[in-house]
């Protein structure tokens, strides 16, 4: 039987990404009217983890080169590009092969400029915007995105089916590092409340400067740590998230403005003092617990990460002092005693001064053969924080019924028996076994000390 062939004639521009392959103008003659398979190859350009569009590429065009052989084009080689305008499909970054006959070889491969995309970040001279990652293939598109990239050049050999390649880039210019400053009110040694601080907005100013904020230049403004919004304890703030390397310095309002005295004034009553300031990289409760407190406002420069800032204030005010401890016998035992400690004033001012400070009386029975008497003092605490307050230099005692005429010895450090002894020769009850004798212990309150209640405890010691 005999075939009847049928003429085709016609001009096809069968594109394969970089070279233009023209079919002859003529005659072609098939055995039948069914096609001979044909496949394509599809390729996307992604950066960092997605598919890329021209707002996220810049609308940079990325230089490709891409060889083949398949029955029906033969075998070439050529340049192309992924770009903004997609080739051979409306798709941007996306490009698709010309048909090929099935069982063809296609490979394809980015061109690293060095000027728009280098082979790594920062090695070429010219500093590239984007660095190649790899590539990855599969049947599918969803095949080569879970794919691993290589930078192993695809090389399609035998395709029988269509095939997906990806592109993998990623950008060089780091998207900028951001940062906060946060700050916290810390009142009488602990978290400020609306309670504790009777609801008053503490007045703050600051100065920053960052490449997102004020368009670049240095700014300042104002702010109060008791009314904002942005946290959630009131007695908080946070800055906005500034690009790094930024710049901060935040200071308390403390002068006749404000309810705020400055640091080391006299305290006036209804009033706050500031104490300093206390910073840390970590957290609110290192700064409080490893801060060092000081009377400079912090000054941030060229920060790349978040900071912490306690303002510690004190409510200015009295504060109240409880005694316990015990006796250390002589060579007598038994006849040591403190038969009780009367509180002359329990309360004190934070002026560094005895005048203002707590004042105590120990009544003690000395035996008769061991009228020399040492006491000791440890740190008071504060019963609720970790605020102390030295028994070095601040604490003292005397008697008149010692032989010094009743001068004072200054205790020159915690847990240690004061020095000279007092010497007691007096007696307030002679008929009593041993000497009946007064102590006076005076304690001066610093005036950096955070208001509140503190505790000691004592030991008596006499010696012949």
């Amino acid at each position: 039987m005999r075939m009847k062939n049928k003429l085709y004639s016609f001009v096809s521009t069968g594109l394969v990404l970089g070279a233009m392959v023209l079919a002859p103008l003529g005659s072609i003659a098939l055995a039948d009217d069914a096609p001979a398979p044909t496949v394509t190859v599809t390729i996307d350009g992604y950066l960092d983890g997605q598919m890329a569009t021209a707002a996220s590429y810049n609308s940079n065009t990325f230089p490709m080169t891409a060889s083949w052989s398949a029955d029906n084009i033969g075998a070439g080689s050529g340049q192309y590009a992924l770009s903004s305008t997609g080739f051979n499909s409306p798709q941007a970054y996306e490009a698709m092969t010309t048909d090929m006959s099935s069982g063809a070889t296609y490979s394809t491969n980015e061109v690293p400029d060095g000027t728009i995309v280098g082979e790594t970040c920062g090695t070429e001279s010219t500093n590239p915007s984007y660095a190649l990652v790899g590539y990855t293939t599969g049947d599918t598109m969803a095949e080569a995105q879970a794919g691993t990239p290589s930078l192993t050049v695809p090389n399609l050999t035998n395709i029988t089916s269509n095939k997906f390649v990806i592109v993998w880039n990623k950008s060089c210019t780091a998207a900028p590092t951001t940062l906060k400053v946060h700050i916290m009110k810390y009142l009488d040694g602990a978290q400020a409340t609306a309670a504790s601080a009777s609801s008053y907005l503490f007045p703050m100013t600051a100065t920053w400067q960052a490449a997102n904020v004020s368009g670049g230049s240095s700014a300042s403004g104002s702010y109060t740590l008791g009314s904002n919004t942005d946290t959630n304890n009131l007695y908080e703030a946070d800055t906005v998230a500034f690009d790094a390397p930024a710049s901060y310095t935040t200071a308390e309002v403390a002068d006749n403005t404000s309810h705020v005295l400055p640091i080391g004034a006299t305290c006036v009553s209804g009033k706050y003092r500031l104490e300093g300031y206390k910073t840390s990289t970590i957290s609110f409760a290192d700064a409080q617990a490893n801060g060092t407190l000081t009377s400079t406002a912090p000054n941030f420069t060229n920060i790349s990460a978040d900071e912490y800032v306690l303002v510690m204030n004190s409510t200015c005010g009295t504060s109240s002092g409880t005694i316990d401890g015990t006796v250390e016998g002589g060579i007598v035992p038994g006849t040591l005693a403190v038969t009780s400690v009367t509180t002359v004033n329990g309360t004190a001012t934070a002026d560094g001064t005895f005048a203002n400070g707590w004042k105590y009386t120990f009544n003690i029975t000395v035996p008769d053969t061991e009228t020399h008497l040492a006491m000791k003092f440890s740190d008071w605490t504060n019963t609720s924080n970790a605020s102390t307050i030295s028994a070095a230099n601040n604490i003292r005692i005397s008697s008149a019924q010692a032989d010094n005429s009743g001068a004072t010895i200054t205790l020159a450090a915690a847990n240690t028996y004061s020095a000279p002894s007092l010497n007691m020769t007096g007696d307030l009850d002679a008929g009593m076994p041993g000497k009946q004798v007064q102590v006076t212990v005076e304690v001066a309150v610093p005036s950096t000390t955070l208001n509140g209640a503190y505790s000691t405890s004592y030991g008596v010691q006499t010696l012949p």
